[in-house]
Parts: structure tokens; C-alpha cells; sequence
């Protein structure tokens, strides 16, 4: 069984569709909604038994800190870090609690780009993890990033909404890889005026993991 934890930081329409098809996976213990914004209505009328959402309680707590929070909330010992603007098949899950549990010392697991809809419309079928190779969370790594409490890790406070995934690739104890298979569609072209207002945050966080938080390589290859 599997926590997923999910920010609503850009309040996108994706995570209703999301949220609907995390419910009807019998894989999913539990979803964390973190409210980011304030609550707009979207569940009102849904009937939710997974589904716990956390009040937004006036405090901008950005992506990383709503990963965090959901982190220590968590029941399972696996979990997912998403954001709240993808939509993808639940078959995923299935692929991913395979892997952690028929192979050893496996740590975080994020979706490599060629997955998503924007990066690569005709791309080879094939489903299966690869060692990552790139020391940075490339082209939407990030936006659903699996783990287990045996490798778990909280984000810097420092870093607010960006270079989590960044953090999580280099300093998870266990092996990282890219995950093939399973198609990505996310709307993070579309995110208006919630997307402005964080680009400094953004900018912020680049040069913060820059100076502090860089590792020349990452904890796992050492």
C-alpha cells in the first residue's frame, strides 16, 4: 500500500481527474491533498474515502513544504510526492510496488521525460527503471517522485517550491532511477497567474541549492 501526497499549488483541474483515479486504485491507502491555496470546491461533491485534504491555514508553505508536511502525516511506508497538475495511468503504481518489492536496496524512483506528452509524442514502449544518470531532476522529474521510509528524507526549509526533486535525487541513501513506461500528461504549461507569482521563489531556490546544497556526487554513488 502506497501514500500519495499532493500539493495544491497551482489548484489545477488535473487533480480532480487525479484524485478520482487514486480512489478507485486498491494499491492507494491514502491521499494527502495539502491545500496551498485556498479549498476552491473541487471534492464537494465527490463521495472520498482515501482522500484527506489538509486546510490551507493562511501560511504559504510552496511545494516543498507541503511534501514535507504530508510526508509526517503519512501512514504507509511507501509514498509519492506529486504535484497536482499530471494525469497518468494507476498501472504506474502497480510497476512501481513491483520493483521495490522483488529488488533490493532500490531508493527514489521519478519519471523520466520521454514519458511525458510535451517531451516525446513517438517514443519507443518500454516499460522497466534505469539507474539515473543525470545528477538533476530534468524535464518533469520531480512531478512524481516515489520513496520509502527507509530512505525518507524532509526537504531544507530553505527550499521552497523548487529543487526538491533536485535534493531527493542526490541525497537519497539508496540507488535513484528514471522510470519507463506508463504515458504522463501534465498541463504545467498552463498554470496562469499562480505560476508568476513563484518564479522568485524559484530563482531563489536554484541559487540556494547552488551554494549549500550541491553535492559533487550524489550520496548513493559515493
Amino acid at each position: 500500500m502506497i501514500s500519495f501526497i499532493i500539493p495544491t499549488v497551482y489548484n489545477s483541474p488535473q487533480l480532480k481527474i487525479q484524485v478520482t483515479n487514486l480512489e478507485r486504485c486498491d494499491l492507494v491507502e491514502e491521499i494527502l491533498i495539502i491545500e496551498d491555496v485556498p479549498y476552491n470546491g473541487m471534492f464537494d461533491r465527490m463521495d472520498l474515502k482515501k482522500t484527506k485534504i489538509i486546510p490551507h491555514n493562511g501560511v504559504k508553505k510552496y511545494c516543498n513544504g507541503c511534501w514535507n508536511l504530508g510526508i509526517s502525516m503519512s501512514k504507509s511506508y511507501y509514498y509519492a510526492l506529486s504535484t497536482d497538475d499530471i494525469l497518468y495511468s494507476t498501472k504506474i503504481i502497480e510497476d512501481i510496488l513491483h520493483f521495490y518489492k522483488t529488488r533490493s536496496n532500490l531508493g527514489v524512483i521519478g519519471i523520466h521525460p520521454v514519458n511525458y506528452n510535451k517531451y516525446e509524442t513517438n517514443r519507443v514502449l518500454f516499460y522497466g527503471i534505469v539507474e539515473k544518470e543525470k545528477l538533476h531532476a530534468d524535464g518533469g522529474w520531480g512531478a512524481l517522485m516515489f520513496n520509502h521510509k527507509d530512505n525518507v528524507m524532509m526537504i531544507p526549509e530553505d527550499l521552497q517550491h523548487w529543487c526538491g526533486d533536485t535534493y531527493y535525487l542526490n541525497y537519497s541513501k539508496y540507488p535513484v532511477y528514471d522510470y519507463f513506461g506508463e504515458k504522463f500528461f501534465t498541463g504545467n504549461d498552463d498554470h496562469g497567474t499562480e505560476s508568476s507569482k513563484i518564479q522568485d521563489i524559484c530563482i531563489n531556490d536554484q541559487k540556494i541549492y547552488e551554494e549549500k546544497y550541491k553535492l559533487e556526487k550524489p550520496i548513493w554513488k559515493k
